[in-house]
């Protein structure tokens, strides 16, 4: 008679707790609730991060371009921008303010605009992200205050800021982005570098950050956007242009 089969001990490769024979039988993880939870995590994202790799490869194939099956992959937090209508009341509302800056004295002294350019790679990554910081605009009139009016106001229209207030109100677009600041498009900021104000300018999240480092390389990166249990929007990004990557590998002809 054969002895029984035994099952070697081994811990939980997460909590590090002895498992039961039945949960060494099942895997290496135990029946505790947050152990299960941490290990579905990982398993979606695994998952996911396989996914990802595969439509890199098939963009790869279908744009000849090997070095994208290699570009790295910069996650960006999950941000979803809807289109809507501008309404009616916050066109009215950015229009009077932006008058009413015209009215107040001139501040002395403005500071010049940040004339260094930016690298094309970075705006196609605020483009694909659609500006989640762009959001707190909303509550700040688009950061136009009459310093950076007045600049405009001199760099265009030798100091006449109604004038300059006039090329704001021109910007105002028919949509934006629901919720976040009225001059939010569809692929981000609607006004002109030289039109935005400093802080906006200025920002630069982790990812932005590092897709800038790869300015001028011919992988570029690829930028991905979802929640864990969902296929991510992606695209591979570079200097010269965007490709989103496929949803499903395409068949390629023979």
């Amino acid at each position: 008679m054969k002895a029984p089969l035994r099952l070697a001990a081994r811990p939980c490769r997460l909590c590090g707790g002895a498992l039961s024979a039945l949960e060494r039988m099942q895997g290496d993880v135990c029946h505790r609730l947050d152990c299960r939870r941490r290990a579905t995590a990982q398993r979606r994202e695994a998952a996911r991060t396989a996914d990802l790799a595969r439509r890199q490869r098939t963009l790869a194939r279908d744009l000849d371009a090997p070095a994208i099956a290699a570009a790295p992959v910069l996650w960006l937090q999950a941000y979803e921008a809807r289109l809507v209508p501008l309404p009616a009341a916050a066109r009215r509302e950015q229009v009077a303010w932006l008058d009413a800056l015209a009215a107040a004295p001139a501040e002395l002294g403005a500071p010049a605009a940040d004339s260094a350019p930016e690298p094309a790679i970075a705006g196609r990554v605020c483009a694909f992200c659609r500006g989640r910081c762009c959001a707190l605009g909303a509550f700040r009139h688009g950061f136009v205050d009459r310093a950076l009016l007045q600049r405009h106001a001199d760099d265009a229209h030798g100091g006449d800021a109604a004038a300059a207030a006039r090329d704001y109100a021109g910007h105002i677009p028919k949509t934006h982005v629901k919720g976040g600041c009225v001059y939010q498009g569809r692929e981000g900021c609607v006004l002109p570098r030289t039109m935005r104000a400093d802080v906006c300018n200025g920002f630069r999240c982790a990812p932005l950050v590092e897709a800038a480092q790869h300015a001028g390389s011919a992988a570029g990166v690829v930028v991905a956007m979802g929640m864990p249990a969902t296929a991510p929007r992606a695209a591979w990004v570079h200097d010269a242009a965007s490709h989103p990557l496929p949803r499903r590998p395409r068949r390629l002809p023979r």
